[in-house]
């Protein structure tokens, strides 16, 4: 279809007619999180370039001397190789954020926190402009009998330390059935040391935290955790933003520990007396934006029927977010939307449905006056589908108002 549309898709319709769905362009502006700021701006940029929206890149990461390091890289390199006029960069903090998101965009895309994710929903409402949020949260990992302990502690000690933990999809916490515990720690301890060895200090595999504001929280986050540190490989560092893999148990539930998205190396314990108790554990908090499972088929579809997050790996971690087959994106507190593939495309598209009519034929029977001949006629082809066959009129609004009157009740009581 030519003219000003993605593409069509033609379905059946009378013969008088043709109808489509065809997709608008728009602009959307989309932020740079510190975690992967290549790698994600990448991924966005396929979204939005496949589905032809012209994109503003906001290179402001962190607001520290690291993101404008970043802002001055982007903003060297991606005009000699993209059209500016598809994908532009804007470097700086927040007082130019803040003028962008006073802008009428067709479409906002962020990631970050749920704080920030309200301005730029508070903003995006000035205009009615959609958006979508990507805002992370504490990842629940659950441990139960049944598991490969084994296994599960070499994956979880994996995801959990890459990047230094800070992924939007890190495992965040454990919850451990009472049963394995004590052999799952066993088996994350001797997982670790092979991994990073005494002193993670000397890995070429773990890297360091982003910077010096952020290792301060990290520690705060330990120090007032109320937990028992079973295991740290290395000392803390901060002229060299080196914190340690760290394993807590017991930290307390009221903790900010156990209250914010650590976003760092520090991995608490919690035990568990059932597959219940977790369910009702994940359930009290904000929806994640990552759920794990290490068990049988079988608890692990319970626990996924009886809780909701963004996105679900049983026996894994953070593998879920790399196939692009799945829709990535939160729900509730871990945000709203999603990328990848096809699932990114429809989301940063506009559904627009296009008919055109044929001249050919315009019968007496469509205007007024109107009869009881007429009315059949509209029966038939205006409303026709959306009622059961030999049902009239007059049994289509009763079987509506009945409906209506039955959910009415229901809700009251």
């Amino acid at each position: 279809m030519d003219g000003p549309y993605k593409s069509a898709h033609r379905v059946a319709v009378a013969a008088s007619s043709f109808c489509g769905s065809a997709r608008t362009e728009g602009s959307c502006p989309r932020n740079d999180p510190m975690e992967f700021p290549y790698q994600f701006a990448y991924v966005w940029f396929d979204t939005c370039i496949g589905s032809r929206q012209l994109r503003l890149l906001e290179a402001f990461g962190n607001g520290g001397e690291d993101s404008a390091t970043l802002g001055e890289v982007w903003a060297d390199l991606l005009p000699r190789y993209v059209d500016p006029e598809a994908i532009a960069v804007v470097t700086g903090g927040v007082a130019e954020s803040t003028e962008l998101l006073k802008l009428r965009w067709d479409h906002i895309q962020f990631t970050g926190n749920g704080v920030v994710g309200r301005v730029v929903m508070r903003a995006a409402a000035e205009h009615l402009t959609p958006v979508t949020l990507e805002l992370g949260g504490k990842n629940p990992t659950v441990i139960l009998p049944g598991a490969n302990l084994a296994q599960a502690a070499r994956r979880i000690a994996a995801c959990a330390n890459v990047n230094a933990g800070q992924l939007c999809v890190s495992p965040d916490f454990a919850l451990v059935h009472k049963d394995v515990e004590v052999a799952f720690i066993k088996e994350l301890k001797q997982a670790m040391s092979s991994f990073y060895g005494d002193d993670a200090r000397t890995s070429s595999s773990f890297a360091r935290i982003v910077n010096k504001s952020h290792f301060h929280r990290l520690k705060r986050l330990l120090d007032s955790s109320g937990g028992e540190i079973v295991a740290q490989h290395g000392k803390l560092d901060e002229a060299e933003r080196f914190f340690p893999p760290t394993v807590v148990k017991g930290a307390s539930l009221d903790a900010p520990i156990m209250q914010e998205e650590i976003f760092g190396p520090v991995f608490p314990i919690m035990t568990i007396g059932s597959l219940d108790e977790a369910v009702t554990h994940i359930n009290k908090n904000d929806k994640p934006l990552a759920l794990y499972v290490f068990g049988s088929k079988a608890d692990a579809d319970k626990i996924i029927a009886e809780t909701s997050s963004g996105t679900v790996c049983v026996n894994d971690a953070i593998f879920q977010m790399m196939e692009v087959k799945l829709p990535f994106g939160g729900v509730g507190e871990s945000g709203m939307g999603c990328s990848h593939g096809k699932w990114g495309f429809d989301e940063f598209s506009h559904r627009r449905a296009v008919m055109y009519r044929a001249t050919w034929i315009d019968p007496a029977q469509r205007y007024p006056p109107y009869s009881d001949t007429n009315l059949k006629m509209f029966e038939k082809v205006m409303i026709g589908p959306l009622i059961p066959e030999g049902c009239g009129l007059r049994a289509a609004a009763g079987m509506v108002l009945g409906s209506a009157r039955a959910l009415t009740k229901r809700i009251m009581t």
